[in-house]
């Protein structure tokens, strides 16, 4: 997993729960989110 997330051929975790998803945890580099990377604080760049 580790070295799927290294390469970027995984971008997330999905949480499951009786085969349900419950969750998504995207894990994809933070300059991929246009809309938002602009008011991330400096701190979490």
């Amino acid at each position: 997993m580790i070295e799927s997330l290294k390469n970027h051929s995984m971008h997330g975790l999905l949480a499951l729960d009786d085969n349900q998803i419950i969750a998504w945890l995207n894990i994809n580099d933070i300059e991929k989110y246009a809309r938002i990377y602009p008011n991330i604080p400096e701190a979490l760049k």
